[in-house]
């Protein structure tokens, strides 16, 4: 049986919170999230100071990848800002933002360029719109991406879920296996489709095995071979979706 526990730790004068999980492993690993936390895993009788031994051992890794997820966050906040001649991704690609107060209001998607027209096109206007935008489009071509994956889980014989929108800061999506229902974040609209992808299958696996177990990822694996490449090419768009 997994256990778990959370923390923090002391390194190079930053303050690292870790997640510790006990679990029928034979070695320990860990994982350097874009949040800047730290997973490890362990087996069940590995002590607090030999995991944070471990922690320390791994101090180099640790802060290289601290460093990359630092600078691509950056660099997405650089590249992206919500003003007229500014730049936002849709669907994974730069498009040029226009801001105007200039109606009829709404959003118009052209090619490499996005309008946005609005009473207030200020950052918190053009938000605003942009958010009742993408909650639409999420409406529009979601529930295909859902219907596809459950052909190809058939043999789970689950059915078709409940699909939900909203926007979110902290994950991309969220499943209710007992309800039936499935959320998306609508900043979904911002990450490549592959992410999104991954996102649907990862979410629709959940009405099979609710937990993050082995189960889980076996099913993930059979229906996306490279979920872990897509889930790595999403992780950066986080940094993003926070001025959103």
């Amino acid at each position: 049986m997994k256990r778990e526990k959370s923390g923090t730790i002391l390194m190079r004068g930053r303050r690292i919170s870790y997640r510790w999980t006990k679990k029928k492993v034979k070695n320990l690993n860990l994982r350097v999230h874009r949040d800047g936390t730290v997973t490890v895993s362990t087996p069940p009788y590995v002590s607090l100071g030999r995991m944070e031994s471990f922690l320390f051992a791994n101090e180099e890794f640790i802060f290289r990848a601290l460093e990359r997820w630092d600078a691509i966050g950056e660099k997405l906040s650089e590249e992206y800002s919500l003003c007229d001649g500014g730049r936002i991704p849709i669907l994974g690609k730069s498009f040029l933002l226009r801001a105007s107060e200039e109606p009829p209001f709404g959003v118009t998607l052209t090619e490499g360029c996005i309008s946005i027209h609005t009473a207030h096109a200020d950052p918190e206007g053009i938000r605003r719109m942009l958010r009742d935008w993408m909650g639409r489009r999420m409406e529009e071509w979601m529930p295909a991406l859902c219907r596809d994956a459950l052909g190809r889980m058939e043999k789970y014989g689950i059915s078709e879920p409940t699909l939900r929108y909203r926007c979110m800061v902290s994950r991309w999506g969220s499943c209710q296996k007992a309800t039936g229902e499935i959320t998306f974040n609508k900043f979904l609209m911002c990450v490549p489709v592959r992410c999104v992808e991954y996102v649907v299958y990862h979410e629709m696996a959940h009405l099979v095995e609710a937990n993050h177990s082995a189960a889980f990822y076996a099913i993930l694996t059979e229906l996306m071979p490279d979920w872990r490449e897509r889930r790595e090419e999403l992780s950066p768009y986080g940094a993003w979706i926070r001025q959103l």
